[in-house]
């Protein structure tokens, strides 16, 4: 609903298309380039909408048959980021990605005050764009944020205070130390 609206003409539709793109540890985008060309001309030929599973969005067909091939990239079209609104005991709001299994990447998942969620919003981005292009983490790896944060990494095992968030891919959690 939130991204479409009107969920008729979804449960009326006769078919689907699923597009299907593997690759290893990808050298470049390509890959997804050729998703998107190929969604693009599934819609121009008709399809009025297309599913970003691993982002979790839908998109309006129109929308995604007028996109341009040579179109700079922008980690934030490829990904979602997500705030839960209720907090955890113990973890705060669970703020991830989702989306970045297109680039062979873990998603990313950390849990925050609410007067931290815009701005865990924008590292994130941060993060994910780095590791769209290539970038690596590894468990223990710690960044500085803003001079006073320190985030480390580690893996993302959901249990305890620790939500499941059912990313349907592997995921690094975030903890502020």
């Amino acid at each position: 609903m939130r991204d479409l609206g009107d969920l008729d003409r979804l449960d009326a539709a006769s078919c689907c298309y699923s597009i299907t793109v593997a690759v290893e540890d990808p050298a470049d985008l390509s890959h997804l380039q050729l998703a998107w060309a190929v969604a693009s001309a599934i819609t121009a030929a008709g399809a009025f909408v297309v599913l970003d599973v691993h982002a979790a969005s839908w998109l309006p067909g129109p929308a995604v048959a007028s996109l341009a091939s040579d179109r700079p990239f922008t980690v934030q079209r490829e990904i979602s980021l997500t705030a839960e609104t209720e907090a955890r005991p113990g973890f705060g709001h669970p703020v991830h990605t989702r989306g970045l299994i297109k680039f062979g990447r873990p998603d990313l998942v950390t849990g925050v005050p609410a007067e931290d969620i815009e701005q865990t919003g924008r590292i994130l981005n941060h993060l994910s764009r780095m590791l769209a292009e290539g970038v690596t983490l590894v468990p223990g790896q710690q960044f500085r944020i803003d001079g006073q944060r320190v985030l480390t990494v580690a893996p993302y095992l959901p249990g305890g205070t620790v939500p499941e968030l059912h990313l349907g891919n592997d995921a690094f959690l975030l903890l502020d130390t």
